[in-house]
């Protein structure tokens, strides 16, 4: 009998979702999308550990860090061994050193900085807390949808 496929460890995540090949790209494109708000048609792994600064500096090494096709970077981290505590600064730590490799022009508006985003698999609940307010998040992002449904519902008779 075949042994199964464990995506759960980073050898086996990151050979399905990064190895380059175009069923990789296809796998990748498909998990962002399930996470993102906005479709994703291509994607470019590229190098996950992040350069020093300065010496001494912590280097992280992502698990799979990808380029979107309109410049976004998204740092997908599958976890399954866990210090809660730590794991949540550290996360905080790759958002932010990831967001920071982007470059404005002198000229540029802060709001010209593209979207980042960290994306983590866990096998265990990392927050209780931060879990009630992705659903308070989620629930509201619903009423404003189903808000703007109605306005257009209604917009749309008004045409008839």
């Amino acid at each position: 009998m075949p042994s199964k496929l464990n995506l759960k460890y980073d050898m086996a995540f990151k050979s399905v979702f990064g190895s380059g090949k175009k069923a990789s790209q296809i796998a990748l494109c498909s998990l962002l999308n399930s996470f993102l708000d906005q479709p994703v048609s291509s994607v470019q792994v590229i190098n996950t550990e992040l350069t020093s600064e300065y010496l001494h500096q912590k280097r992280p090494r992502m698990d799979l860090l990808v380029e979107l096709e309109d410049g976004r970077l998204a740092n997908i981290e599958m976890q399954i061994v866990h210090d809660k505590e730590e794991l949540l600064y550290r996360m905080m730590y790759y958002l932010i050193r990831l967001s920071s490799r982007q470059r404005l022009k002198e000229e540029q508006p802060y709001s010209h900085l593209k979207n980042t985003y960290q994306i983590l698999i866990a096998d265990f609940i990392v927050s209780e807390k931060l879990t009630r307010r992705i659903e308070q998040i989620e629930m509201h992002m619903g009423n404003i949808e189903r808000k703007e449904n109605a306005r257009i519902e209604q917009a749309e008779k008004r045409e008839v």
